[in-house]
């Protein structure tokens, strides 16, 4: 609910300037606060609000992102949204449960256990045979819109 509330804080407080900027669209407005980038930030203030530091929610993101973006190419013609979710959801599970039990159980600060679940991630993702970017054509989720 604080997360919520912060929210709408803010964007009572920044909304009038972003509009006497000349952004009156509407949809801009909703696109800036629906933004990709808004549950990474959220998930970073959660952990703020706990008085620790998670250094790895851009680079879980991202293993997540791949994760799904993997999985809607392997569908070929007709990709799985709910699977492509599934997949997402099970890499940034995973790997929040590694750094919850690193944390846990080596008793290091929060900061410097997620720092190495990120290096570790950074260099799965570098280092090994998986893919350094996917692909999507741009009109996969066209048959979701219509």
């Amino acid at each position: 609910m604080f997360n919520v509330l912060l929210l709408v804080c803010l964007a009572v407080l920044l909304l009038p300037g972003w509009r006497m900027q000349g952004n009156d669209s509407l949809l801009e407005t909703i696109s800036l606060l629906t933004s990709t980038m808004m549950p990474a930030s959220l998930g970073f203030l959660l952990v703020l609000r706990c008085r620790a530091v998670d250094m790895s929610i851009w680079i879980s993101m991202g293993a997540a992102g791949m994760a799904a973006a993997g999985v809607l190419v392997a569908g070929g013609d007709n990709p799985s949204p709910a699977l492509a979710l599934l997949a997402a959801l099970v890499v940034g599970g995973t790997i929040g449960l590694v750094k919850a039990l690193l944390i846990r159980y080596t008793k290091i600060s929060p900061w410097l256990g997620t720092l190495v679940v990120a290096a570790l991630i950074w260099a799965a993702m570098n280092f090994t045979g998986l893919p350094k970017q996917i692909m999507l054509a741009e009109n996969m989720f066209d048959p979701w819109v219509t």
